[in-house]
């Protein structure tokens, strides 16, 4: 029997204030997910006064957030790639991710 090839796929990362736990109510959580239809990106904040589907990001946390957005979706498009193919052609064409 072969031995099966293995890999690690990073899923999440949390941008934090420095110095902060990651449950800390100003963690934004980027996660890359998969429904079987390809792999995407989540973002998830605990902020109190977020309310449902949305996202709160101020100023200062702009640079750190954005950035992680921009690693994991191509952290996502190299995860698709490595599916059948198919996902990772919808994604290239995607018009949500131009600038990429």
């Amino acid at each position: 029997m072969t031995t099966p090839q293995m890999q690690a796929i990073v899923t999440q990362i949390t941008v934090v204030q420095e110095g902060q736990p990651l449950f800390h109510d100003s963690a934004t959580t980027i996660t890359l997910d998969d429904n079987a239809a390809g792999g995407f990106v989540r973002v998830k904040q605990l902020y109190e006064e977020c309310g449902q589907g949305e996202i709160i990001i101020d100023q200062y946390e702009w640079e750190a957030v954005s950035k992680a957005i921009g690693d994991m979706l191509v952290v996502a498009k190299e995860y698709n790639k490595a599916q059948d193919g198919k996902p990772a052609e919808v994604l290239a064409n995607n018009d949500n991710n131009k600038g990429e």
